[in-house]
Protein backbone atom coordinates (compact mmCIF):
# COMPACT_ATOMS: atom_id res chain seq x y z
CA UNK A 1 0.00 0.00 0.00
CA UNK A 2 0.97 3.65 0.57
CA UNK A 3 3.57 2.86 3.25
CA UNK A 4 5.29 0.34 0.98
CA UNK A 5 5.39 2.92 -1.85
CA UNK A 6 6.83 5.56 0.47
CA UNK A 7 9.62 3.37 1.95
CA UNK A 8 10.29 1.19 -1.10
CA UNK A 9 10.08 -1.92 1.06
CA UNK A 10 7.40 -4.66 0.91
CA UNK A 11 5.18 -5.54 3.86
CA UNK A 12 5.98 -2.70 6.24
CA UNK A 13 2.41 -1.75 7.18
CA UNK A 14 -0.03 -3.66 9.36
CA UNK A 15 0.32 -6.75 7.16
CA UNK A 16 4.09 -6.51 7.48
CA UNK A 17 3.91 -6.36 11.26
CA UNK A 18 1.81 -9.54 11.27
CA UNK A 19 4.29 -11.17 8.91
CA UNK A 20 7.15 -10.23 11.25
CA UNK A 21 5.41 -12.04 14.11
CA UNK A 22 4.94 -15.13 11.90
CA UNK A 23 8.62 -15.10 10.92
CA UNK A 24 9.70 -14.83 14.57
CA UNK A 25 7.35 -17.71 15.45
CA UNK A 26 9.24 -19.83 12.89
CA UNK A 27 12.51 -19.08 14.68
CA UNK A 28 13.77 -16.66 12.05
CA UNK A 29 14.40 -12.94 11.87
CA UNK A 30 13.28 -10.52 9.16
CA UNK A 31 16.90 -10.14 8.03
CA UNK A 32 17.03 -13.86 7.20
CA UNK A 33 14.01 -13.67 4.92
CA UNK A 34 13.89 -11.99 1.52
CA UNK A 35 10.49 -10.60 0.63
CA UNK A 36 9.50 -9.54 -2.87
CA UNK A 37 6.23 -8.38 -4.36
CA UNK A 38 5.01 -9.97 -7.57
CA UNK A 39 3.79 -6.61 -8.86
CA UNK A 40 6.49 -3.96 -8.77
CA UNK A 41 3.98 -1.09 -8.83
CA UNK A 42 0.75 -0.63 -6.90
CA UNK A 43 -2.30 -1.24 -9.16
CA UNK A 44 -5.01 1.45 -9.34
CA UNK A 45 -7.17 1.59 -6.21
CA UNK A 46 -5.00 -1.16 -4.71
CA UNK A 47 -6.96 -3.71 -6.74
CA UNK A 48 -5.98 -7.36 -7.03
CA UNK A 49 -3.36 -7.72 -9.78
CA UNK A 50 -4.61 -9.17 -13.03
CA UNK A 51 -2.92 -12.14 -14.73
CA UNK A 52 -1.56 -9.83 -17.42
CA UNK A 53 -0.05 -7.45 -14.84
CA UNK A 54 1.58 -10.38 -13.06
CA UNK A 55 2.92 -11.72 -16.37
CA UNK A 56 4.53 -8.39 -17.26
CA UNK A 57 6.29 -8.18 -13.89
CA UNK A 58 7.27 -11.88 -13.72
CA UNK A 59 10.73 -11.48 -15.38
CA UNK A 60 11.83 -9.09 -12.60
CA UNK A 61 10.59 -11.52 -9.94
CA UNK A 62 12.40 -14.47 -11.55
CA UNK A 63 15.61 -12.43 -11.70
CA UNK A 64 15.30 -11.71 -7.98
CA UNK A 65 14.77 -15.40 -7.27
CA UNK A 66 17.80 -16.28 -9.40
CA UNK A 67 20.03 -13.84 -7.49
CA UNK A 68 18.86 -14.91 -4.03
CA UNK A 69 18.74 -18.67 -4.87
CA UNK A 70 16.46 -19.44 -1.91
CA UNK A 71 16.20 -22.89 -0.33
CA UNK A 72 12.45 -22.45 0.24
CA UNK A 73 9.89 -20.23 -1.49
CA UNK A 74 6.65 -19.34 0.31
CA UNK A 75 3.88 -17.57 -1.58
CA UNK A 76 1.46 -15.30 0.27
CA UNK A 77 -1.88 -14.72 -1.44
CA UNK A 78 -3.43 -15.77 -4.72
CA UNK A 79 -1.49 -13.43 -7.11
CA UNK A 80 1.87 -14.66 -5.82
CA UNK A 81 0.79 -18.29 -5.97
CA UNK A 82 -0.53 -17.93 -9.52
CA UNK A 83 2.63 -16.24 -10.72
CA UNK A 84 4.85 -18.97 -9.32
CA UNK A 85 2.64 -21.80 -10.54
CA UNK A 86 2.41 -20.33 -14.04
CA UNK A 87 6.21 -20.33 -14.22
CA UNK A 88 6.25 -24.14 -13.93
CA UNK A 89 6.98 -26.27 -16.99
CA UNK A 90 4.87 -29.07 -15.53
CA UNK A 91 1.09 -28.92 -15.84
CA UNK A 92 -0.70 -28.25 -12.57
CA UNK A 93 -4.34 -28.87 -11.75
CA UNK A 94 -6.39 -28.43 -8.60
CA UNK A 95 -9.56 -30.53 -8.68
CA UNK A 96 -12.13 -31.73 -6.18
CA UNK A 97 -12.69 -35.37 -5.25
CA UNK A 98 -15.18 -35.72 -8.11
CA UNK A 99 -12.66 -34.47 -10.66
CA UNK A 100 -14.07 -30.98 -11.28
CA UNK A 101 -11.15 -28.69 -12.12
CA UNK A 102 -10.89 -25.74 -9.76
CA UNK A 103 -7.59 -24.21 -10.89
CA UNK A 104 -4.84 -24.80 -13.45
CA UNK A 105 -1.64 -23.15 -14.58
CA UNK A 106 -0.48 -21.87 -17.96
CA UNK A 107 1.50 -25.04 -18.72
CA UNK A 108 -1.68 -27.12 -18.35
CA UNK A 109 -3.53 -24.89 -20.82
CA UNK A 110 -0.68 -25.02 -23.34
CA UNK A 111 -0.24 -28.78 -23.11
CA UNK A 112 -3.92 -29.68 -23.32
CA UNK A 113 -4.78 -27.05 -25.93
CA UNK A 114 -7.66 -25.53 -23.93
CA UNK A 115 -8.08 -22.05 -22.48
CA UNK A 116 -8.17 -21.65 -18.70
CA UNK A 117 -11.89 -20.88 -18.83
CA UNK A 118 -12.52 -24.08 -20.82
CA UNK A 119 -10.56 -26.22 -18.39
CA UNK A 120 -12.39 -24.75 -15.40
CA UNK A 121 -15.63 -26.07 -16.93
CA UNK A 122 -14.24 -29.60 -17.30
CA UNK A 123 -13.54 -32.67 -15.21
CA UNK A 124 -10.32 -34.65 -15.34
CA UNK A 125 -12.23 -37.52 -16.96
CA UNK A 126 -12.89 -35.24 -19.94
CA UNK A 127 -9.27 -35.45 -21.05
CA UNK A 128 -8.18 -38.73 -19.44
CA UNK A 129 -7.70 -41.59 -21.90
CA UNK A 130 -10.55 -44.14 -21.52
CA UNK A 131 -8.36 -46.84 -19.99
CA UNK A 132 -6.95 -44.35 -17.47
CA UNK A 133 -10.29 -42.72 -16.72
CA UNK A 134 -11.77 -46.09 -15.74
CA UNK A 135 -9.60 -46.20 -12.60
CA UNK A 136 -10.46 -42.70 -11.32
CA UNK A 137 -12.60 -43.75 -8.34
CA UNK A 138 -10.06 -46.34 -7.20
CA UNK A 139 -7.24 -43.79 -7.37
CA UNK A 140 -9.28 -41.23 -5.40
CA UNK A 141 -9.96 -43.75 -2.61
CA UNK A 142 -6.28 -44.65 -2.37
CA UNK A 143 -5.34 -40.97 -2.48
CA UNK A 144 -7.70 -40.02 0.36
CA UNK A 145 -6.23 -42.83 2.45
CA UNK A 146 -2.58 -41.94 1.73
CA UNK A 147 -2.85 -38.11 1.43
CA UNK A 148 -0.27 -38.27 -1.36
CA UNK A 149 -0.28 -40.41 -4.50
CA UNK A 150 1.80 -41.09 -7.58
CA UNK A 151 0.95 -42.86 -10.80
CA UNK A 152 1.40 -42.75 -14.56
CA UNK A 153 -1.46 -42.07 -16.94
CA UNK A 154 -2.44 -40.93 -20.41
CA UNK A 155 -4.19 -37.67 -21.31
CA UNK A 156 -5.78 -36.75 -24.61
CA UNK A 157 -5.24 -33.15 -25.75
CA UNK A 158 -7.83 -31.07 -27.58
CA UNK A 159 -6.24 -31.99 -30.93
CA UNK A 160 -6.50 -35.70 -30.10
CA UNK A 161 -2.82 -36.24 -29.30
CA UNK A 162 -2.05 -38.76 -26.54
CA UNK A 163 0.23 -37.52 -23.77
CA UNK A 164 1.91 -39.86 -21.28
CA UNK A 165 2.16 -38.20 -17.86
CA UNK A 166 3.81 -38.89 -14.51
CA UNK A 167 1.36 -37.65 -11.87
CA UNK A 168 2.17 -36.52 -8.31
CA UNK A 169 -0.83 -35.54 -6.19
CA UNK A 170 -1.32 -34.11 -2.71
CA UNK A 171 -4.50 -33.68 -0.70
CA UNK A 172 -4.99 -29.99 0.19
CA UNK A 173 -7.63 -27.61 1.50
CA UNK A 174 -8.81 -25.31 -1.27
CA UNK A 175 -11.08 -22.49 -0.18
CA UNK A 176 -12.53 -24.54 2.64
CA UNK A 177 -13.05 -27.78 0.74
CA UNK A 178 -10.86 -30.88 0.29
CA UNK A 179 -9.14 -30.85 -3.06
CA UNK A 180 -6.29 -32.53 -4.88
CA UNK A 181 -3.23 -30.70 -6.13
CA UNK A 182 -1.89 -32.63 -9.13
CA UNK A 183 1.45 -31.94 -10.82
CA UNK A 184 1.71 -33.73 -14.15
CA UNK A 185 5.00 -34.14 -16.01
CA UNK A 186 5.01 -34.98 -19.71
CA UNK A 187 6.90 -38.29 -20.16
CA UNK A 188 5.77 -39.00 -23.72
CA UNK A 189 9.32 -38.84 -25.10
CA UNK A 190 10.60 -41.04 -22.30
CA UNK A 191 7.91 -43.63 -23.04
CA UNK A 192 8.69 -43.49 -26.75
CA UNK A 193 12.39 -44.04 -26.00
CA UNK A 194 11.52 -47.00 -23.75
CA UNK A 195 9.47 -48.58 -26.55
CA UNK A 196 12.30 -48.03 -29.03
CA UNK A 197 14.80 -49.61 -26.63
CA UNK A 198 12.52 -52.60 -26.11
CA UNK A 199 12.04 -52.97 -29.87
CA UNK A 200 15.80 -52.85 -30.42
CA UNK A 201 16.35 -55.39 -27.63
CA UNK A 202 13.81 -57.74 -29.22
CA UNK A 203 15.50 -57.41 -32.61
CA UNK A 204 18.90 -58.18 -31.08
CA UNK A 205 17.48 -61.27 -29.35
CA UNK A 206 15.89 -62.44 -32.58
CA UNK A 207 19.15 -61.89 -34.42
CA UNK A 208 21.04 -63.90 -31.78
CA UNK A 209 18.47 -66.69 -32.05
CA UNK A 210 18.84 -66.78 -35.82
CA UNK A 211 22.61 -66.88 -35.46
CA UNK A 212 22.34 -69.76 -32.97
CA UNK A 213 20.02 -71.64 -35.31
CA UNK A 214 22.50 -71.12 -38.14
CA UNK A 215 25.36 -72.52 -36.07
CA UNK A 216 23.24 -75.50 -35.02
CA UNK A 217 22.07 -76.12 -38.60
CA UNK A 218 25.64 -76.02 -39.83
CA UNK A 219 26.75 -78.58 -37.24
CA UNK A 220 23.85 -80.91 -38.03
CA UNK A 221 24.48 -80.60 -41.76
CA UNK A 222 28.16 -81.54 -41.37
CA UNK A 223 27.32 -84.60 -39.27
CA UNK A 224 24.53 -85.53 -41.69
CA UNK A 225 26.91 -85.27 -44.63
CA UNK A 226 29.32 -87.66 -42.97
CA UNK A 227 26.52 -90.21 -42.53
CA UNK A 228 25.37 -89.75 -46.13
CA UNK A 229 28.85 -90.33 -47.48
CA UNK A 230 28.87 -93.72 -45.78
CA UNK A 231 25.41 -94.58 -47.14
CA UNK A 232 26.24 -93.50 -50.70
CA UNK A 233 29.62 -95.20 -50.66
CA UNK A 234 28.26 -98.53 -49.44
CA UNK A 235 25.30 -98.37 -51.84
CA UNK A 236 27.68 -97.80 -54.77
CA UNK A 237 29.89 -100.73 -53.72
CA UNK A 238 26.88 -103.01 -53.30
CA UNK A 239 25.61 -102.15 -56.78
CA UNK A 240 28.86 -103.48 -58.29
CA UNK A 241 28.00 -106.98 -57.09
CA UNK A 242 24.30 -106.92 -57.97
CA UNK A 243 23.09 -107.87 -61.52
CA UNK A 244 21.18 -105.28 -63.52
CA UNK A 245 17.94 -107.33 -63.49
CA UNK A 246 18.02 -108.02 -59.75
CA UNK A 247 15.26 -106.59 -57.51
CA UNK A 248 18.01 -105.56 -55.08
CA UNK A 249 19.43 -103.33 -57.81
CA UNK A 250 16.19 -101.32 -57.87
CA UNK A 251 16.27 -101.00 -54.06
CA UNK A 252 19.88 -99.83 -54.13
CA UNK A 253 18.94 -97.25 -56.78
CA UNK A 254 16.24 -95.94 -54.46
CA UNK A 255 18.70 -95.78 -51.55
CA UNK A 256 21.22 -93.87 -53.65
CA UNK A 257 18.55 -91.47 -54.96
CA UNK A 258 17.20 -90.76 -51.45
CA UNK A 259 20.70 -90.24 -50.11
CA UNK A 260 21.45 -87.81 -52.93
CA UNK A 261 18.30 -85.79 -52.13
CA UNK A 262 19.31 -85.80 -48.47
CA UNK A 263 22.74 -84.52 -49.50
CA UNK A 264 21.07 -81.65 -51.37
CA UNK A 265 19.03 -80.85 -48.25
CA UNK A 266 22.22 -80.87 -46.23
CA UNK A 267 23.73 -78.38 -48.68
CA UNK A 268 20.72 -76.11 -48.13
CA UNK A 269 21.23 -76.28 -44.37
CA UNK A 270 24.89 -75.36 -44.84
CA UNK A 271 23.88 -72.44 -47.04
CA UNK A 272 21.42 -71.27 -44.36
CA UNK A 273 24.20 -71.35 -41.76
CA UNK A 274 26.52 -69.41 -44.09
CA UNK A 275 29.02 -72.28 -44.37
CA UNK A 276 28.37 -73.09 -48.00
CA UNK A 277 27.82 -71.28 -51.26
CA UNK A 278 24.72 -71.74 -53.34
CA UNK A 279 23.48 -70.73 -56.76
CA UNK A 280 20.02 -69.99 -58.13
CA UNK A 281 18.75 -72.15 -61.00
CA UNK A 282 15.52 -73.36 -62.53
CA UNK A 283 13.97 -76.40 -60.87
CA UNK A 284 11.79 -78.98 -62.63
CA UNK A 285 9.11 -79.62 -60.03
CA UNK A 286 7.62 -82.50 -62.03
CA UNK A 287 10.91 -84.34 -62.05
CA UNK A 288 11.42 -83.60 -58.36
CA UNK A 289 8.00 -85.11 -57.51
CA UNK A 290 8.67 -88.16 -59.68
CA UNK A 291 12.01 -88.75 -57.97
CA UNK A 292 10.46 -88.42 -54.51
CA UNK A 293 7.33 -90.49 -55.23
CA UNK A 294 8.88 -93.96 -54.72
CA UNK A 295 10.25 -93.01 -51.31
CA UNK A 296 6.93 -91.51 -50.26
CA UNK A 297 4.87 -94.54 -51.38
CA UNK A 298 7.25 -97.17 -50.02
Amino acid sequence: GEEEDRTGRPFVGRAGQLLDKMIIAMGLSRSEVYIANVLKTRPPNNATPTLEESRLCAPYLYEQIGIIAPEVIVTLGLPASRTLLNSMEDALFVHDVEGHILECNAAACKRMGYTRDELLQMRTNDFDAPEFSAGFEKRIKEHLARKTYRCEGVHVAKDGASINVDIHTTLIDYRGQPAILAVMRDITERKRAEIERETLRTRVLQSEKRESLGVMAGGIAHDFNNLLMGILGNASIAMLDVPEQSRLRHCLDQIESAAQRAANLSQQMLAYSGNASYSLKRLDLRQLVQDAAPALTA
